[in-house]
């Protein structure tokens, strides 16, 4: 029993939380973080995640096929060596910086108004689409 407090103690440190390896999971974080949480995902696949509450960032790391679904607030996104990730902000919140590196076929979907406030790095990346919910502004090669 030690050991499972141990290990959730350092999953879970401050406002930072880490999921390793989640594999066909609909994930739904409802209210339950604040503006300082940061989520990590790591070398997870074929996850929808849900964000309602207002977070200061989300990480992807070696992960496939994920979908993320944002109607709260989200200070930045950023996705590293990952595949086949859909980013969509439901709700009227702007996405402050989204920093793409080393991805494959990621969309980025946000309202007309908030595109242009929204930070972009996009490196070493191939077929990343930002977009607002009709159509595509941005295609990398």
């Amino acid at each position: 029993m030690d050991d499972i407090v141990t290990t959730i103690n350092h999953k879970i440190d401050a406002n930072k939380i880490e999921f390793h390896d989640l594999t066909n999971l609909n994930q739904d974080m409802r209210d339950y973080l604040d503006n300082k949480s940061i989520l990590f995902y790591i070398n997870c696949k074929q996850i929808q995640i849900t964000i309602n509450s207002q977070i200061n960032k989300i990480v992807l790391k070696h992960c496939d096929d994920i979908k993320l679904n944002i109607r709260g607030l989200v200070s930045g996104i950023e996705i590293n060596k990952c595949a086949n990730i859909i980013v969509e902000c439901i709700k009227e919140k702007p996405i402050n910086s989204v920093v793409v590196e080393n991805s494959l076929y990621i969309d980025i979907k946000l309202l007309k108004e908030f595109l242009n406030k929204t930070y972009y790095e996009i490196d070493k990346s191939k077929n990343v689409k930002i977009m607002d919910t009709k159509k595509i502004v941005y295609l990398s090669k």
